[in-house]
């Protein structure tokens, strides 16, 4: 395989052995039947470009793009075979089985698979040689067949781990594997391909090459076409950043990802790869000396996330600057929770915050009022990277002429761990004899850096630590950990990684019952050789977040923002651990819901400014109100203009319609205020519900 020549694709042909493919136990033989009908039926393609293939023995080839010459097209039909198994189709589902109505249109939850009806395809035949790669597993000489080797980077199937890249043998991942198809690409250039090559969702195979191929002179023009405007978007990119100064580990980063995403990848988690997380240690079950505590406090510094801007609450400064209680907003409750633990422990424990782009002018302006709060050798501060929002229309850069700031995005906070690094903050901390951190959402007001905790990490010797925390009915939404089929992997699904298939499983919380809290304990030393080992490219999972260039403006650009969740790393790291906390560490304030509990009489203040739930409560009440009246701060405090009302007696608290309330409202147990004669006024002193 050296040489000017021209590369044959196949489609995974078949010919290969049994037991290959009886790689985890969930494969049984009815899952072998099927695969080896595919793979005894998918056809040998011509490729789509001609060019010089570059490739030494026992390494993955590459392929450049050039013109493809015309060849007769053929007709290629399916035989009956294990699909026709009840059984089968009853385990697999249409997804994996193909439509076999050939005139039906499919139906609007079934995937595009395999070819079922008579396509015409470019056929060339090509010599059964022995392939192999680097990510075969099986031995060479069991490895008989046609190759396919990719043009794009591509994302495996769901019981898959990992990614293909680029010039890779799709062969060895295959047989190494099991079951290893691949969903189809999502993206625009999928969409670009079909509308090209005038196919049917029905008729699209598996992977967008052969879609190219199955469509004729038309689709292998998509997928040219395809290609180049890629190259051009990651071009662009990397050209938008380098001149804003974007730091190049950043940039190989985004790199990273722009290819997952350019090739169809969506970060999808299914709920059938995954098991429940089983029940992990309890905090409150640990006992540590004091002195121990003391010298785990001493070698801990503590790093608050603060680049949200709360936009779901219509602010547009930084979130950590509302006030929460008693005129004092997140920010200033963060400093004195860590200014009472350095006195109580007599410890040195910095403070240091992660800002946005768009955060960081006007927190630094309102931490300079507190004297002494840097610690010597390390910054109190460090940026967060940006990137450029992508058209979801062709993946180049956004411009935005009317607020070129809003061009651009945080990557989520997984930029955590390229940031520390390139910010020189994660070296300034080992150089200071520091060991570990403790990371949490600066709108967590429970996320205080606790010395029992701390002992924990200090003795447990995980690299990496999250704290999980019983879900309620309002963490339906929220991410949580779980448990990989495939090899036992602790794991964290996030709202946006989830099939909508799969959307009432992830919000059963008697069966995913731990929240993922965003506390995290890692290990700095850790964290150094793994971003020496990788580049700096972790491979954190992909999160896709679909939105419009002004969050305000739904009319503006549809644009894709790259993200990841620092709290994903308990993938990366062997022997992350996960921890159980009660709620009084989470008290995370999301919406105007979470925001009138945290101001009522339900919390207050314990020592060291610490927020709890006032004796005799052990649950926060529940808080729903109408979002077409309360979700933004402003039109929220217009209609609680006195403060809120009393919750401590209250189990839940509903609001329908445009209700304003006086002072002195007392809620008991459970309440909702209908729509029905709204708008109107609570007036002061009413008491809603009755008392116990």
């Amino acid at each position: 395989m050296h040489g000017n020549r021209e590369v044959w694709l196949s489609a995974l042909g078949g010919g290969y052995p049994r037991e290959s493919c009886r790689r985890h136990d969930h494969v049984d033989d009815y899952v072998v039947r099927v695969v080896r009908y595919v793979l005894d039926h998918l056809v040998v393609i011509r490729q789509l470009h001609r060019e010089r293939l570059q490739s030494a023995p026992g390494e993955c080839p590459v392929v450049r793009t050039a013109a493809a010459p015309e060849a007769a097209p053929v007709s290629v039909d399916s035989d009956a075979g294990a699909d026709d198994d009840p059984r089968v189709r009853d385990r697999l589902g249409p997804q994996w089985l193909g439509n076999r109505d050939h005139d039906a249109e499919p139906r609007a939850d079934q995937s595009p698979s395999v070819v079922r009806r008579p396509v015409e395809v470019e056929v060339v035949e090509e010599d059964r040689q022995q392939h192999g790669g680097a990510a075969c597993e099986e031995p060479r000489q069991q490895r008989a067949g046609p190759r396919l080797t990719l043009l794009t980077d591509v994302r495996r199937h769901r019981r898959g781990a990992g990614e293909l890249g680029k010039g890779q043998d799709m062969v060895g991942e295959c047989l190494g594997g099991g079951l290893q198809f691949f969903d189809w690409p999502r993206a625009t250039a999928a969409q670009h391909l079909v509308a090209e090559s005038k196919l049917r969702s029905r008729d699209l195979v598996a992977h967008p090459c052969t879609v190219a191929a199955a469509a004729g002179r038309a689709g292998r023009i998509a997928l040219a076409s395809m290609l180049a405007m890629s190259a051009e978007g990651l071009a662009a990119a990397r050209e938008t950043m380098c001149a804003a100064g974007v730091h190049p580990i950043a940039i190989d980063v985004f790199a990273y990802y722009y290819e997952q995403l350019e090739s169809g990848a969506t970060g999808l988690m299914y709920e059938a790869d995954l098991d429940p997380l089983p029940d992990p240690p309890r905090l409150a079950d640990l006992e540590f000396s004091d002195e121990e505590q003391r010298r785990a406090l001493a070698t801990t510094a503590v790093v608050k996330l603060n680049g949200g801007l709360g936009t779901s609450m219509g602010m547009e400064r930084a979130k950590s600057l509302l006030e929460v209680r008693d005129g004092l907003s997140f920010l200033d409750i963060i400093v004195r929770q860590v200014q009472h633990v350095r006195e109580a422990s007599g410890v040195r424990l910095p403070l240091v915050f992660m800002h946005s782009f768009r955060t960081r002018d006007e927190t630094l302006a309102v931490l300079e009022s507190y004297d002494g709060l840097a610690v010597e050798g390390v910054d109190l501060d460090f940026l967060q990277n940006r990137e450029p929002k992508l058209r979801a229309d062709d993946l180049t850069p956004v411009s935005w002429p009317a607020d070129p700031s809003l061009a651009w995005c945080p990557p989520g906070h997984g930029d955590l761990y390229t940031a520390l690094t390139a910010s020189g903050v994660l070296q300034q901390l080992l150089d200071a004899g520091f060991r570990a951190i403790f990371v949490s959402n600066a709108d967590n007001l429970g996320a205080v850096p606790d010395a029992q905790m701390a002992a924990w990490f200090a003795d447990s010797g995980a690299p990496f630590a999250s704290e999980v925390s019983r879900r309620t009915p309002a963490d339906r939404k929220g991410g949580h950990l779980a448990v990989r089929r495939s090899d036992g992997q602790l794991v964290l699904r996030e709202t946006a990684q989830t099939a909508p298939e799969d959307a009432d499983a992830m919000s059963d919380i008697n069966r995913h019952r731990f929240v993922n809290t965003n506390n995290l304990w890692m290990d700095l030393h850790a964290i150094a050789e793994t971003m020496d080992r990788t580049g700096g490219v972790l491979g954190l999972p992909l999160i896709r977040n679909d939105k419009t260039v002004d969050p305000g403006d739904s009319s503006s650009p549809k644009v894709i923002q790259v993200e990841t969740a620092m709290g994903a790393a308990v993938e990366v790291f062997d022997g992350a651990r996960a921890i159980e906390v009660t709620r009084a560490r989470f008290l995370p304030v999301k919406s105007t819901n979470d925001l009138l509990a945290m101001r009522s009489d339900a919390f207050e203040f314990g020592p060291g400014h610490t927020v709890r739930l006032v004796e005799g409560l052990s649950d926060a009440p529940y808080v729903e109100l109408d979002s077409a009246y309360y979700k933004l701060i402003g039109a929220f405090d217009a209609h609680f203009p006195q403060g809120a009302p009393s919750l401590a007696q209250a189990s839940s608290f509903t609001v329908r319609g445009d209700w304003t309330f006086g002072a002195d409202v007392v809620v008991c147990g459970d309440v909702t205020v209908d729509a029905e004669g709204s708008p109107g006024t609570i007036e002061t002193g009413t008491e809603l519900g009755r008392r116990d």
